[in-house]
């Protein structure tokens, strides 16, 4: 098409400047006029070639995704810049370290995304330029022709050459997202790039994959293909939207479910309910508590193998009781049971990142007890109620029959199914009277 093309545009400007010498030099400028712009006009640059690279990544590779060198590279260097990398390598071993490397990943793409956009802007200001143009010199060249009183015929092909090339420019040039006003494609990437944001917060990250596919979630945002998108939602209200102008198609992580096709919702009557006990009636973070991180709670609370499946029930609860005394050191508190339970950001993280229950501990009070020392006070406390039924070389486990006797002559409660047999609660702690916080 080039060739064939641009050789007929010169061969009708040879035979266009080819005319007596009285008109000749009316045409010439003509002629270079048309074919600069049909060089201009005929460039096989197709659009996603024309934006390949244009965000950060080379979206023209289909290897981008699947190379792995490409993929370690980016993130040895996202590592480098939130302060994660030691040694030249990567050092990420808890759910705060991949926060970091996430934030800093979005913190990266913006900085692309701003580039691109600015980019866009001043090429809108150069191209409405270049436009103007060609406009004035098509209005100019028929001015001439008219003056001349030349043949409707040159006219025609003047105009018509004219208008193919604008057009042709405009085509491949002038795509949706370009002939959108700048300060319009600026305000649909910041008003999804801060729903998408909030998305990726309310999820807990937990490794790499995740990480990668929260920061390519975002990158979505500022490719072109997806703001035309999201421009098209909100102009045409595609179907895609279901009639809800600016929902996207992009998204991390989505909350909650639509109802569905035969679905009513009854708003008339008010009804009094038993609150339901579950992770949202504690959780006053604002983050939503995910299944692995309600799973990393009940492993900090020493649920053991198969019960800590993330489910928020009575013994969950009971355990977080625990956690909630022991953490404000009310090691002796009778009214454990009737703590509050809320878990703020600090206290999820807490419990997220310090899971390994230490010297066999089976809850969360036995944990921070013997970490001060309490099995020597225990040990010679049920010695002096047990005599020679307690060895000096025994160890918790060896201890737990005794501390049940004890708790069973006191009327110590169990707890839920009896979650606490054999273990320390504030409650024995109170009665046997052996240690003082």
């Amino acid at each position: 098409m080039f060739v064939s093309f641009h050789g007929s545009a010169w061969r009708w400007c040879q035979a266009m400047c080819a005319i007596s010498s009285h008109t000749a030099h009316r045409y010439r400028s003509i002629c270079a006029v048309m074919f600069c712009l049909a060089v201009l006009g005929c460039m096989p640059e197709d659009g996603f070639r024309h934006y390949a690279g244009a965000v950060g990544p080379d979206l023209y590779s289909r290897q981008t995704v699947a190379n792995t060198a490409l993929l370690d590279a980016y993130t040895s260097n996202i590592c480098t810049q939130a302060g994660l990398a030691a040694g030249g390598h990567c050092i990420i071993s808890t759910t705060a370290d991949w926060k970091n490397f996430v934030d800093m990943g979005l913190y990266d793409i913006d900085q692309r995304c701003d580039t691109f956009l600015d980019g866009l802007y001043y090429k809108a200001k150069t191209g409405d330029s270049i436009l103007a143009q060609i406009s004035d010199t098509g209005n100019f060249t028929a001015s001439v022709l008219d003056a001349t009183s030349s043949s409707a015929a040159s006219i025609k092909i003047v105009a018509a050459a004219f208008g193919l090339v604008e057009n042709t420019f405009r085509n491949t040039n002038k795509t949706l997202l370009e002939a959108l006003d700048a300060t319009t494609v600026k305000s649909i990437v910041f008003r999804r790039q801060q729903q998408i944001k909030q998305q990726i917060y309310s999820t807990t990250i937990w490794n790499k994959p995740q990480a990668l596919h929260a920061l390519r979630t975002y990158l979505r945002v500022c490719m072109p293909f997806a703001i035309e998108m999201e421009a098209n939602a909100v102009l045409t209200t595609a179907q895609w939207t279901e009639g809800d102008v600016g929902k996207s198609p992009i998204v991390f992580r989505e909350q909650t479910g639509p109802l569905g096709g035969d679905a009513t919702v009854d708003v008339g009557r008010g009804r009094n309910r038993t609150p339901v006990k579950s992770w949202e009636s504690v959780n006053t973070s604002g983050i939503p508590i995910d299944l692995p991180t309600a799973q990393a709670i009940q492993n900090a609370l020493c649920f053991a193998g198969s019960q800590a499946d993330g489910k928020y029930g009575d013994q969950t609860e009971a355990g977080l009781k625990l956690f909630e005394v022991t953490v404000a050191r009310q090691y002796k508190s009778k009214e454990w049971r009737q703590a509050s339970v809320k878990l703020d950001l600090s206290d999820i993280g807490k419990l997220r990142d310090n899971q390994t229950c230490e010297q066999g501990a089976r809850n969360y009070l036995e944990r921070a007890l013997f970490k001060e020392g309490f099995l020597v006070s225990l040990k010679g406390f049920l010695k002096s109620k047990y005599g020679d039924a307690v060895k000096d070389t025994a160890t918790l486990d060896d201890l737990r029959e005794l501390v049940q006797k004890f708790k069973d002559e006191k009327g110590i409660d169990s707890g839920p199914n009896g979650m606490f047999k054999n273990q320390i609660t504030p409650d024995f702690v109170a009665a046997s009277g052996i240690f003082s916080s």
